[in-house]
């Protein structure tokens, strides 16, 4: 069951799976459970994590993407959790973005129509190559046909 409602128990959980943490780059499974009830953040949930989208701008257009699962949630809970996700956050968001890093796991579908906007570029956490996802382009993937 997909939900929207998750506190930052369910989230600390998850951040303090071994598998996971080692991809927070230091941050402490508690302070990510926190943020997670932060206004600018919504959040979809499975039983073995979830997505979250912090909104960067001040309409709710444009938002920053974030998937953290257990590894018994990768590949279908995933994938079901972020049609889902994707179905609610267009309602009214125009573009999502996801920055992947040197975790295979952090590159976002392509078959959702995800795009990258750049090769990688070296910030203070490694390498991170930016994605974007337009609703016109989620709208006319495989994904969403399917959906």
């Amino acid at each position: 069951m997909i939900r929207e409602d998750r506190g930052p128990e369910f989230w600390t959980r998850i951040a303090s799976h071994p598998e996971v943490r080692k991809t927070l780059y230091g941050l402490p499974p508690e302070l990510v459970g926190e943020n997670m009830m932060r206004p600018e953040v919504r959040h979809f949930s499975s039983l073995r994590g979830g997505w979250a989208f912090v909104r960067l701008d001040s309409c709710g257009l444009v938002w920053d993407t974030h998937a953290m699962f257990t590894p018994q949630g990768w590949g279908r809970e995933a994938h079901a959790v972020l049609k889902y996700a994707l179905r609610a956050m267009f309602r009214t968001a125009q573009v999502l973005t996801v920055s992947e890093t040197d975790n295979p796991r952090s590159r976002p579908p392509l078959s959702f129509g995800f795009r990258p906007a750049g090769g990688a570029t070296q910030t203070v956490v490694g390498p991170l190559k930016s994605w974007i996802l337009t609703r016109a382009a989620w709208e006319s993937s495989p994904a969403y046909r399917r959906a």
